[in-house]
């Protein structure tokens, strides 16, 4: 059997497993025609039972991972050790713990355990006993962007935790024993007193020990900016280098004593040749080890041992091959592998360099090209934003980084294990070398067309995408056929999302957490109201709002409406002009951190046929805080929709009393669904068919409040809630009530996707998930 044949069968494998909510099922009844399908067709009998068998492995890991979650959320004393660093974020506390008991039954959890203002800081491999509130791992999703619950179940995430660090936490006398992480955490202590305060410390310590948590968010925007970041994670570029100095030792320097020292038997049998391949291995594990061993870490040492067996016993074999079986060996050993970004750029990338055969004498802008264009539907799909700056940043960082820092760095290390006298200027030397280099990297990063938002691509637009990416790189290609590439490549830049016709409405109820951000589409323009809240180190415009704009081809907002002042609506208007640009902006409390003009009753203005108009504050009266809410009425020919902001009770009498309300299909509900919104009156008044409501799982208020909720189904409304359904999308043109609105849990189905039952029931019930239905249980 070939090794295509082979890697095939097990990609298919682990592609049903993990991408399939219907996996466990394909993988029993796979089971039982697999001896038919060997029986019956023999030449493919070694991939079916290869397939079936990754089929069935990556069920099972998926299934255990699954079912050892937490259930469902919940207060209580948890007992649990520090496996790792404790960061400092913003005013808050982050590091993971190993749950050992929750309110007196043994657990076994991985939790990332977050805490407020404590007075206690607990160290690694200490254990304690808090008072927390764990939750299943569960987060923000959307219909585009990232997936943090895809990102928990790739890294076995349990649940997560806020735990509190007062005088009720206690200290336990047993300890973990993390000899590792203390001893990584040693060293970078060392490192940043022997550089110094300055802009080089935190980048020196990524490339030590992989800690990049230290990176500031100027640095690291930058490095994301420049397409730089891949040179701070320790992965196969840096492992390679410090392989290739272990393969330059043991050639040139332990080769020769062994054929001096040992028996002319030995050397005759090639003893002295598997000197370069053992030291270079020995090399990169004790880097890895600095390293902590991570996901990215692991990888390259898998392909790395691959490619030196397959040097020393088969030298023969093509690249192509070898990487094949690197890729099979990490899917065997993890098959979650799939889910992490960095397995198909750092495999794409190899492969795409491979297949054109480039050798270390081509020319810089020709390796630079190859990896630009060879990478842009993996870019797209995985990340979402190219970096145009990127190949003239890495002509300057990828050799000063390969031939300076890294090497400097480790011979830093070496200096303060061992300890060298030198060390401080070793370090001082190579913070003066770093600060220029960051200097043109910030400015590169500042320029205006920097980076590029790249549109969402669906299967089809990846695979078309990948086709002429394929025709654009081959050589000697023909004029027409560079032509027909180029317009395959198209989708990657100017997609545009499923925008409704004239006089119709598409609304994105977005999953900001606490918060609301409300995009609507109209047939050639877009209205953003709120823009949602503001975190520790970002806000909701970067994480959310822009990219869902930046993937459904926006690049300009007709109108932003920041409904009122308070940080969970404004929180990321700062944000926005970096992803587009804005011809208008409204606010009902501009006084408060907003811009633009002043909302009033009566503005109105036309789009596509599709009329907006506030409602309120009204002019007569000087209105402050909730009540200020811009209040928004959307219509089209299929009837209209209500945004109210966070509208209280008064406002809604306000309302009532101005004779423009008037029935809406659809209501935004007012505050986030709390008891002081939402009265019986204003109810009866909108007769909605829906009411949504943008509020996080789990969240401390119990927001939508149950008699809130219960009032409006009892008026006939449907309700739903992103803390429920995700990112909401709602479609007025013409659709019945019920297919009128749709959740992003019920258009993104995934295996790994938080359920109390599948979950909560056990292995098996979690093995036996029959359909997506099961595990997302939309809320509407």
């Amino acid at each position: 059997m070939s090794v295509f044949r082979l890697a095939a069968a097990l990609f298919c494998g682990a592609f049903a497993a993990v991408f399939w909510p219907r996996a466990p099922h394909i993988a029993i009844v796979a089971l039982g025609m697999c001896p038919l399908i060997a029986w019956r067709c023999r030449s493919a009998r070694l991939p079916v039972l290869a397939g079936t068998a990754m089929l069935l492995w990556a069920s099972a890991h998926a299934a255990h991972t699954r079912s050892a979650r937490v259930h469902e959320p919940a207060s209580g004393r948890l007992t649990a050790c520090i496996t790792g660093p404790v960061w400092l974020i913003g005013s808050r506390l982050r590091f993971d713990v190993l749950a050992r008991e929750f309110d007196g039954r043994p657990v076994s959890w991985r939790l990332v355990a977050t805490s407020y203002g404590g007075v206690r800081v607990p160290r690694p491999g200490q254990c304690w006993v808090f008072d927390a509130r764990v939750r299943p791992p569960r987060g923000r999703l959307n219909r585009t962007g990232p997936d943090a619950e895809k990102r928990a179940f790739r890294h076995r995430v349990a649940g997560y935790a806020r735990v509190q660090l007062d005088r009720s936490a206690t200290r336990l006398t047993r300890r973990h024993s993390v000899p590792l992480t203390a001893a990584r955490l040693a060293l970078a202590d060392q490192l940043r007193f022997a550089v110094g305060e300055g802009a080089a410390w935190p980048l020196i310590v990524a490339l030590a020990v992989g800690y990049r948590d230290v990176l500031p968010v100027s640095l690291h925007n930058a490095l994301v900016s420049t397409g730089t970041r891949h040179l701070v994670s320790i992965s196969g570029l840096h492992i390679g280098l410090v392989a290739a100095a272990g393969w330059w030792i043991g050639r040139g320097v332990i080769a020769p004593l062994f054929r001096c020292c040992c028996p002319r038997w030995w050397a005759r049998r090639g003893g002295d040749r598997w000197a370069g391949p053992v030291i270079a291995w020995v090399l990169a594990v004790l880097y890895a080890l600095l390293a902590g061993f991570a996901l990215p870490t692991r990888r390259a040492l898998l392909m790395l041992a691959v490619w030196l067996l397959v040097s020393q016993i088969a030298r023969r074999v093509p690249v192509t091959s070898a990487l094949l079986l690197a890729a099979c060996g990490i899917l065997i050993l993890d098959p979650f592998a799939l889910l992490d970004h960095g397995f198909w750029l750092s495999f794409g990338a190899v492969a795409v360099l491979a297949s054109l055969r480039l050798r270390v004498q081509a020319p810089w802008w020709q390796t630079q090209w190859v990896a630009f264009v060879g990478l842009l539907p993996v870019v797209t799909v995985t990340i979402g934003r190219l970096s145009l700056v990127g190949p003239l940043a890495n002509l300057v960082w990828v050799p000063l980084v390969s031939l300076v820092l890294v090497p400097a760095v480790l011979f830093t290390v070496i200096a303060l294990v061992l300890p060298v006298p030198m060390v401080a200027h070793l370090a001082g030397g190579l913070a003066r070398l770093i600060d220029p280099a960051l200097v043109w990297l910030f400015g590169l990063a500042a320029l205006p067309f920097s980076e590029l938002r790249l549109s969402a691509l669906g299967v089809t637009g990846a695979l078309l995408a990948l086709i002429g990416v394929a025709l654009l790189l081959v050589p000697g290609a023909r004029p027409r056929n560079r032509a027909l590439a180029v317009a395959l490549c198209l989708p990657l830049f100017f997609g545009r999302a499923d925008r409704p016709a004239h006089g119709e409405v598409r609304l994105d109820v977005l999953d900001v957490s606490h918060g609301l951000a409300v995009v609507i589409y109209t047939q050639r323009h877009v209205v953003l109201y709120d823009t949602g809240g503001q975190w520790a180190r970002t806000d909701a415009v970067a994480r959310v709002v822009g990219p869902h704009l930046s993937a459904t081809g926006v690049r300009q907002v007709h109108t932003v409406v920041i409904s009122h002042g308070d940080l969970d609506h404004r929180g990321g208007a700062a944000s926005l002009s970096s992803f587009v640009s804005v011809a208008n902006w409204w606010s009902g409390e501009p006084e408060r951190g907003g811009r633009g003009r002043l909302c009033r009753e009566g503005l109105r203005w036309r789009l596509d046929g599709v009329v907006f108009e506030f409602l309120h504050p009204r002019r007569s009266m000087r209105w402050r805080g909730n009540n200020a809410s811009c209040v928004l009425r959307v219509t089209t020919r299929f009837g209209s929709a209500l945004l109210t902001g966070d509208l209280e009770r008064l406002g809604e009498v306000s309302l009532l009393h101005g004779r423009n309300l008037r029935p809406a299909r659809i209501v935004v509900g007012q505050h986030h669904g709390s008891r002081t919104s939402s009265s019986a009156a204003f109810v009866r008044a909108v007769q909605a068919d829906f009411a949504l409501f943008s509020t996080s799982f789990d969240n401390r208020w119990s927001l939508p409040a149950r008699e809130v909720v219960s009032r409006w189904q009892a008026a006939g409304t449907m309700t739903c809630h992103t803390a429920a359904s995700g990112g909401l999308t709602v479609w007025l043109d013409g659709r019945a009530a019920p297919s009128m609105v749709t959740g992003a849990r019920q258009a993104r189905p995934a295996l790994w996707r938080w359920s109390n039952e599948a979950v909560g029931d056990g292995w098996w019930r979690a093995f036996r998930t029959e359909s997506g239905r099961d595990i997302l249980r939309a809320s509407c």
